[in-house]
């Protein structure tokens, strides 16, 4: 992660938005920041960020 500046707090960010979405029960909503974290995270790992 150091590599990608600022991934560490939109790492936050994203964990803290799947959080919220578990505690209001929105099991869509959940779905779909995992979604969108897990695509964040696939570009960063095949180094398709830079």
């Amino acid at each position: 992660m150091e590599a990608h500046p600022g991934r560490i707090e939109a790492n936050i960010t994203e964990h803290g938005e799947l959080l919220d979405a578990i505690r209001g029960g929105d099991a869509d909503e959940a779905a779909q920041v995992v979604r969108r974290h897990v695509g964040r995270v696939r570009v960063l790992v095949r180094g398709e960020d830079r």
